[in-house]
């Protein structure tokens, strides 16, 4: 009975280490996206 609890605990940590790296990646993605757009602004002047 008690491992049922102890495994329940380490998937809902392993699902909100993946929902961190979701976060982590999106944040990145979107920096990304930021430097090209700027980067095409500065060549189009």
């Amino acid at each position: 009975m008690s491992t049922n609890v102890e495994e329940r605990e380490a998937f809902q940590r392993e699902q909100r280490l993946i929902r961190r790296w979701d976060v982590i990646i999106a944040l990145l993605l979107v920096f990304d996206i930021g430097l090209i757009a700027w980067d095409w602004m500065y060549l189009a002047q």
